[in-house]
């Protein structure tokens, strides 16, 4: 061009392209740097989450259990107190022991999840404890009304 009479010299079209890749590349370094913010804003909301859903599952296990303990220590007293006219309490004994506890640990697995256990024996391993996890499947069980 600049023999065809053009007044840019090679040194001008050198430092526009140069310019135009500093550019692009400011830009690229600009959209990884967001990327990689809105990641981690995304994984520290994961465990805000992941936390509250912990506190909730303790909360709900210790009110409930609390509750559910009390009712059948009081249908067992009933049953002992009233001998053969109390026999229908023993159901509602075996109903809070087994039925009613086994809901609750099936609700507090569902609200914190299994993987926070793998975290929390990794971690008592690093800190030299011998700690083992043995894991079992369930069937999920559905109650129909």
């Amino acid at each position: 061009m600049h023999g065809s009479g053009s007044p840019e010299r090679p040194f001008d079209y050198l430092t526009f392209y140069l310019l135009l890749a500093a550019c692009w590349g400011n830009g690229a370094l600009v959209r990884t740097w967001r990327a990689g913010e809105a990641e981690r804003q995304r994984h520290a909301a994961g465990q805000v989450v992941a936390a509250e859903r912990a506190r909730i599952a303790r909360e709900l296990h210790d009110v409930v259990t609390h509750h559910v303990t009390a009712m059948v220590v009081q249908a067992d007293a009933a049953q002992i107190t009233l001998g053969e006219k109390g026999n229908g309490l023993e159901a509602i004994g075996e109903t809070g022991r087994r039925r009613a506890l086994s809901e609750l640990r099936h609700l507090l697995d569902v609200l914190h999840p299994p993987g926070d256990m793998a975290e929390l024996v990794a971690g008592k391993r690093l800190s030299g404890q011998p700690v083992e996890l043995a894991t079992q499947a369930r069937r999920p069980h559905v109650t129909r009304f």
